[in-house]
């Protein structure tokens, strides 16, 4: 007579195959979302804040940093000041477009700002903050609520996403030879670097 045979390991077995299935499932429905179809609702948001969407060397775009930058322009577009002007407008692919191309000329800046030992300091960021807040506050009392209202940005991430970047690409723009255009240049090695078999962009438009 055969003895039954007991063993719960084909049962671990079918287990451990159904969560990876679901997982597989899973990682394949995010990887869609972000990648192909830019998703920005809240659980994609909060599964996928920290996946890259494009590399340059050693430097990394997330797609938190991407929906940021995104969310920024979406608000303006609909801010009252383009309102009043009469120039409200949808988010068009185009427009989320320029905002990735934005923040992958911020990594190339920062990969060549990296092998030229270029940095901006916190105290220059925030000299030229100072200097915003100066020039602005004659037309706008109040930046901070400005920024906020219009950007749905703080003080904190204006002077990271916007201050930070400027300067350091002012820097490494001054970093080329002086005999010819050093705006030219730097563009031209910003195309260039793009060809390096490193530099990925992965969102589709």
């Amino acid at each position: 007579m055969n003895k039954q045979n007991n063993s719960p390991w084909p049962n671990y077995a079918i287990a451990i195959l159904a969560v990876f299935i679901l997982l597989t499932v899973v990682a394949m429905w995010l990887l869609m979302a972000v990648y192909v179809r830019r998703d920005d609702s809240q659980i994609v948001r909060r599964s996928a804040w920290f996946l890259p969407v494009a590399r340059i060397g050693s430097q990394y775009v997330t797609y938190g940093k991407y929906l940021t930058s995104r969310d920024a322009i979406k608000t303006f577009l609909n801010s009252d000041a383009v309102k009043q002007a009469g120039q409200a407008q949808p988010m068009t692919p185009a427009l989320e477009q320029n905002a990735y191309n934005r923040l992958v000329r911020e990594a190339e800046t920062q990969d060549l700002a990296s092998q030229r030992k270029v940095a901006v300091s916190d105290k220059e960021v925030m000299d030229a903050y100072n200097q915003f807040l100066q020039q602005a506050s004659s037309t706008v009392p109040d930046v901070a609520g400005y920024l906020q209202k219009t950007f749905h940005w703080s003080e904190q991430q204006y002077r990271d996403m916007v201050i930070r970047p400027q300067l350091l690409e002012d820097k490494v723009t001054a970093t080329f030879s002086s005999s010819t255009d050093q705006s030219t240049q730097f563009e031209k090695w910003l195309t260039d670097r793009l060809a390096k078999p490193d530099a990925q962009e992965y969102l589709k438009f």
